[in-house]
């Protein structure tokens, strides 16, 4: 399904379309992240786990947003979140989203600060929405 979006605009006018990390060891999940966003005008970079993921981050490929799964077998999204604002500092870290798994992951979500969470299984709509909530500029302050 493909839904009218900002973001096709976004690409035509500036050239430069959102460029998304998509972190997940699920394939399913990873190819409907990948999938549904690159079709509406996103350039996503998909892993399969947190080291690729934190690599891809140093290597200094720009990135607009994070897309984490919460529950990961080997290394998890809150092991990922906190080694990656150790190595890049908060100022330096894109927004992140994690796809919650559990009920109790929106409260740890909470604690660690987390930009955004979307519930599992995955509302393509919603994906997308905050995926633009999350990479649209601050309102310019009004004039005085």
């Amino acid at each position: 399904m493909v839904i009218k979006n900002p973001f096709k605009a976004r690409a035509k006018s500036a050239q430069a379309s959102v460029a998304v990390l998509s972190i997940s060891d699920d394939p399913a999940t990873a190819s409907l992240v990948e999938t549904f966003l690159n079709t509406n005008g996103c350039s996503v970079i998909s892993v399969t786990n947190i080291p690729d993921g934190l690599t891809l981050l140093e290597s200094g490929q720009p990135i607009d947003v994070i897309i984490c799964d919460f529950t990961n077998p080997e290394v998890d999204g809150k092991d990922f979140l906190q080694r990656a604002r150790v190595r890049l500092g908060r100022a330096n870290l894109p927004p992140v989203m994690f796809l919650r798994d559990a009920e109790d992951d929106e409260r740890i979500a909470h604690q660690l600060e987390v930009t955004d969470l979307l519930p599992k299984p995955i509302d393509t709509t919603m994906l997308l929405c905050c995926v633009q909530k999350l990479t649209q500029p601050p309102p310019s302050p009004p004039n005085k």
